[in-house]
């Protein structure tokens, strides 16, 4: 009875064995490739979501820039640097520009304008510096623009000869 057995036991042994193998994968007699180093990939920006071979933009807080947005203030300056511009509209259906920058730096901004209250929706979550020329008192709080925001109230800033001054212009 027992050698009706070992036929069985037998197969299956080498049923079992068959199924087993190395952990080579069969490259059917060709060598393997060289395994290739992968080189990580750059930092990229959190604002555009591009790379930034340098790391800048992780280096460094977003700066908010309030600009004038109307005709007679062109042209602007330092708004093709910024990573975000948000068009905000105010009175009489102008609008205002809120340029973030953080993975370029301007060398120069402007023409700078006022703080507004519907300014702390924006710059609240990025954090960061906020410059702005004056605007309410009740605007200009810096709780009022983010826990940690540095708002940065600028002087009179110089003018340029350009541009004539608003009530020159016979705008508001």
């Amino acid at each position: 009875m027992m050698r009706r057995f070992i036929p069985l036991v037998v197969a299956l042994a080498l049923g079992l064995s068959a199924c087993g193998g190395d952990d080579k994968t069969d490259t059917g007699g060709a060598e393997p490739a060289a395994s290739k180093e992968t080189t990580p990939a750059p930092p990229i920006a959190p604002l555009t979501g591009l790379d930034d071979p340098g790391g800048v933009a992780g280096a460094r807080c977003a700066v908010t820039v309030k600009i004038d947005n109307t005709r007679a203030t062109l042209p602007k300056y330092g708004v093709e640097k910024a990573d975000v511009v948000y068009e905000e509209v105010v009175e009489g259906g102008l609008t205002r520009l809120a340029a973030v920058f953080n993975s370029q730096a301007p060398e120069k901004v402007g023409s700078v304008r006022s703080v507004r209250l519907s300014d702390q929706s924006i710059v609240w979550p990025l954090q960061g510096i906020f410059a702005f020329s004056g605007g309410a008192p009740n605007a200009a709080r810096p709780n009022r623009c983010s826990s940690t925001a540095r708002p940065i109230n600028l002087p009179p800033v110089r003018r340029s000869r350009r541009q004539p001054s608003i009530s020159k212009r016979g705008t508001t």
